[in-house]
């Protein structure tokens, strides 16, 4: 393949599995997404300074050798991804790549932002690359074979699933892939018989969620929480896509005569533990009632979807969710932060604070740990 900077245009950069989560707002029918919290790569995702961006800009800076030249120009990348200035940003991936035909980040950021751009065939020759430099990257095989999907080959995107799975079993975006692909097959012989079992098996593990969910619950003396599920639809069926990705799970609160927590059609062949982490993210946004959300509602969100998921300690490997738990662990602020920076950087106007957020949640808790 040769490696080249003139590509065209694209978003992104390295992040875990790209889900998303959140609630509908009475002014859009956009959600504030949840779970994609994380932007560029992990590893290189701070803001850059202007040296940094003067250093990167040069190509023959005496004092840089050339992977260092890469790692600022897909550094410079990520901050225009940040800024949602995306023909930069591949500018700046493509000049990574050039310097350091091996820079992994770089080459999945770039893949990345050709597909959120509606650019996935395009993506697919850099997936590949990516995937003969690094062949057990599961996370860049999944989204691989999820845009082989997208394009009409399955029988190609299964085979990347079984390969992911023949080397982590517990990987749930390729099991959940997997699993959907063959439903989807059986499906078209079998029609709406096959939609009612897709139903019925949602509903079943859904239900196991909400056990193991009580569990936690019961723990923290909250179990009171799920009785906000009384209240709402629980439903499996399409999702609003943003940038080319279904919402994994989204509260809306526009439907009659009860509002709805809706997961997605795949989710149905997930795994209750990890059903029951986004399950308690939009419980969360539901106990409020309103349409609303903030910085604020996000940030208490994770900090409770990840702190079940670190409870739970699943054999289930789901990267959103293990990079979150990285992130808790190395503070709850940083966590906080990540999730601030993702929200400021999808809505500007995105306020600090929702009206209702946590009132009558935080009052029960408070009465209740005083008795």
């Amino acid at each position: 393949m040769n490696i080249s900077p003139t590509i065209t245009q694209p978003h992104i950069a390295r992040a875990p599995d790209t889900v998303k989560q959140g609630k509908l707002l009475h002014t859009s029918i956009q959600p504030h997404s949840a779970s994609t919290i994380f932007g560029a790569h992990p590893s290189h995702s701070s803001a850059l300074n202007k040296d940094h961006f003067q250093a990167a800009s040069n190509k023959n800076h005496p004092q840089l050798n050339r992977q260092q030249q890469s790692k600022l120009s897909e550094k410079r990348g990520n901050q225009y991804q940040i800024q949602r200035q995306f023909n930069q940003a591949i500018r700046s991936y493509g000049q990574a790549i050039k310097l350091n035909p091996a820079n992994t980040n770089a080459i999945y950021n770039l893949a990345h932002t050709l597909v959120q751009s509606n650019q996935q065939k395009q993506s697919l020759p850099w997936f590949e690359y990516l995937l003969k430099v690094a062949p057990h990257d599961h996370q860049a095989r999944a989204e691989y074979a999820e845009q082989l999907e997208t394009l009409g080959h399955e029988k190609e995107a299964l085979e990347q699933y079984e390969t992911i799975l023949t080397e982590q079993p517990n990987y749930e975006p390729a099991m959940r892939r997997h699993e959907a692909i063959h439903f989807k097959r059986s499906s078209k012989m079998f029609g709406a018989q096959a939609q009612a079992v897709q139903q019925y098996k949602g509903q079943q593990k859904l239900n196991l969620a909400i056990q193991i969910l009580n569990q936690f619950l019961t723990h923290k003396q909250q179990s009171h929480r799920l009785n906000i599920l009384k209240e709402v639809n629980l439903t499996f069926e399409p999702t609003v896509v943003v940038d080319n990705v279904a919402n994994v799970a989204e509260y809306d609160h526009s439907t009659h005569p009860r509002p709805t927590i809706r997961f997605s059609e795949d989710m149905a062949f997930s795994h209750p533990d990890v059903i029951a982490a986004y399950l308690l993210h939009e419980i969360v946004h539901a106990e409020d009632k309103d349409p609303l959300t903030s910085i604020q509602e996000e940030q208490d969100a994770y900090r409770e979807k990840t702190q079940f998921w670190q409870w739970r300690n699943s054999t289930i490997r789901e990267p959103n969710l293990d990079f979150a738990q990285k992130l808790y662990e190395q503070s709850p602020q940083t966590l906080d932060s990540r999730v601030a920076s993702y929200y400021k950087m999808r809505d500007p106007s995105i306020p600090e604070t929702s009206p209702h957020h946590g009132q009558t949640h935080h009052f029960l808790s408070s009465y209740l740990n005083s008795q």
